[in-house]
């Protein structure tokens, strides 16, 4: 099986894609015949590909809702005594 994944990659750097261009789609490709590997790639159905295809893009959504998630700023409340003891610049000026 490696040696079909570095005749695609070889391939990739004839047509100049860029090193990590080449390496993601490697991994890809790498993942994608572990996925299928007791069976020779030629005897892989079209079924069976768009079926990996929709389990992917769903892993993939699902792995950025959670980035997006974790992302997001979490705000604490804060009082509205709190707000008014923070001091206004503005009164230094009119004392």
């Amino acid at each position: 099986m490696n040696g079909i994944i570095e005749r695609y990659k070889y391939l990739l750097i004839q047509k100049r894609y860029s090193v990590n261009t080449i390496k993601m789609y490697g991994s890809y490709f790498a993942d994608f015949c572990a996925c299928f590997s007791p069976k020779d790639l030629n005897e892989i159905t079209t079924a069976e590909i768009n079926s990996y295809i929709r389990g992917r893009i769903c892993d993939i959504f699902k792995n950025y809702r959670a980035a997006k998630i974790l992302q997001r700023p979490s705000y604490r409340q804060v009082s509205k005594k709190a707000i008014d003891k923070i001091k206004n610049p503005m009164d230094d000026l009119f004392d």
